[in-house]
């Protein structure tokens, strides 16, 4: 499932905002160029609040409505409205007071049809990474790649099962086979090894976590990566652990402490880990638009509406 068209209402009661996506096409790659201040980020917040973290709604309260839509003919929708409530004041003060409480309502459709918003949730697949949220505190880096080190753990592992089955099976070891199998995790490889080669790190294939070692044969843990490889890491990982499903991918400005040969790659790697996902990301970068991902680009002011 992909973002197909979104429509935000009422930012700060000022602002309304319709941005029809790439979705389904040769490059499911969107890109948000604009002016600090333009609200870039805080589209991306709203996009994966209102479907992932609704617990969070507050920190949006000034959104009147959003309505997303999506591929094979899913909807979702976001109503805020305010109703008024009558209260009976203590004893000593006659007269009741009257309330206003914002209510926030919530729709999911698939062909105009009604579905729980909770099974709504559980069919969009959706990854979000804010460079600004990761590089306020360094730890908070080392938190989000501890959490992609476990996930690469598991990964591993359920390959290694697939190939034990896969050779039961068969009763024969079918190398064509096994090659498919790895397919994705020799591509991650190659694309870590191939961008941490001038620092003469590769990841030790012989270790069964996540572990890189130098041209002197020396390991070297994740968290002894520079912040720049350490966040370079921790997209691919995210895109790896997708493994090849249909995914929405929110980026905000990712070009932050990438050198400029990583940044022109960075859209085209992506893409090769996992085709099926959508880019949906903000960015201020002219590497990232290297390589004709220039006309991926969607001004702000060309989807913001003042009133």
């Amino acid at each position: 499932m992909k973002i197909k068209e979104l429509m935000i209402e009422g930012l700060f009661d000022e602002y309304d905002f319709h941005w029809k996506l790439n979705a389904n096409t040769t490059h499911d790659v969107n890109i948000l160029a604009g002016r600090n201040g333009s609200f870039k980020s805080t589209i991306l917040d709203i996009i994966y609040t209102y479907i992932k973290e609704t617990q969070s709604i507050n920190k949006f309260k000034d959104i009147s409505s959003l309505s997303i839509s999506f591929t094979e003919s899913y909807k979702y929708t976001y109503l805020r409205k305010n109703e008024e409530f009558n209260i009976t004041s203590g004893a000593s003060v006659t007269g009741e007071n009257t309330i206003s409480i914002p209510v926030h309502d919530y729709l999911a459709t698939k062909d105009h049809i009604k579905i729980k918003n909770d099974d709504f949730r559980d069919l969009v697949l959706i990854d979000k990474i804010a460079t600004f949220d990761r590089m306020a505190n360094g730890n908070l880096l080392d938190l989000k790649l501890d959490k992609l080190v476990s996930g690469y753990g598991h990964y591993l592992y359920n390959l290694s099962v697939e190939i034990t089955k896969t050779i039961q099976k068969e009763n024969k070891i079918d190398f064509n086979r096994l090659n498919e199998i790895n397919k994705a995790k020799d591509l991650f490889v190659k694309i870590i090894n191939d961008s941490f080669a001038h620092s003469g790190k590769k990841i030790n294939e012989k270790s069964n976590e996540l572990e890189f070692i130098t041209s002197k044969e020396k390991k070297i843990g994740v968290k002894q990566l520079s912040s720049g490889e350490k966040q370079y890491l921790i997209i691919m990982l995210t895109v790896l652990l997708e493994v090849n499903k249909e995914y929405i991918l929110l980026m905000d400005e990712p070009e932050i402490s990438l050198n400029i040969e990583w940044q022109e790659t960075l859209l085209e790697n992506i893409e090769k880990l996992n085709p099926n996902c959508q880019i949906i990301m903000t960015t201020h970068s002219p590497g990232i638009l290297l390589n004709g991902w220039g006309q991926m680009v969607t001004e702000m002011d060309k989807i913001t509406i003042c009133k």
